[in-house]
């Protein structure tokens, strides 16, 4: 780990605003998924799961926790006749940061596994992490201005 990577992770663990991705939350990868992905995304409730036929084989917490990454297995079209397995990665916000489209998704799940780990290698996990915080940040100050907006308007 980087001495910016670790600063950024110290620094987001001090705040207290989100919790790291940690691997060894559930005994399988689909209660992994689920445990660190929950509150975040939808993306792996049971729920979406079940409607988009998927199923996850491996979740993987990256960059000291920055990024979460799952290998899925899914339909590949609405009428479920052929499956492909993917790599899916996501941001301490639970958006998804890098998948491919199911059309370039492999047909394995072990080639799947070998896209995942290069996939995994070409994230910048403090970029993605700084441009999280920085939408956040954003989304943060709307809602103020909103809700100073709101007060303003009812002390008349």
């Amino acid at each position: 780990m980087t001495d910016t990577t670790k600063t950024l992770c110290d620094a987001i663990h001090g705040a207290g605003l989100f919790n790291r991705y940690d691997s060894d939350r559930g005994r399988d990868a689909t209660t992994c998924a689920e445990r660190n992905l929950e509150g975040r995304t939808h993306y792996v409730d049971a729920s979406t799961r079940r409607f988009h036929k998927s199923r996850i084989s491996k979740a993987v917490s990256l960059d000291n926790g920055l990024i979460f990454g799952i290998v899925e297995s899914c339909a590949a079209d609405y009428e479920n006749t052929r499956r492909v397995y993917r790599p899916v990665f996501f941001d301490l916000d639970g958006h998804v940061i890098a998948r491919p489209d199911l059309d370039a998704s492999p047909k394995s799940g072990a080639t799947a596994v070998k896209l995942f780990w290069k996939m995994a290698g070409e994230l910048d996990a403090v970029a993605i992490t700084r441009a999280m915080l920085e939408r956040r940040a954003a989304t943060l100050r709307r809602e103020l201005e909103q809700l100073e907006a709101l007060c303003a308007t009812s002390a008349n």
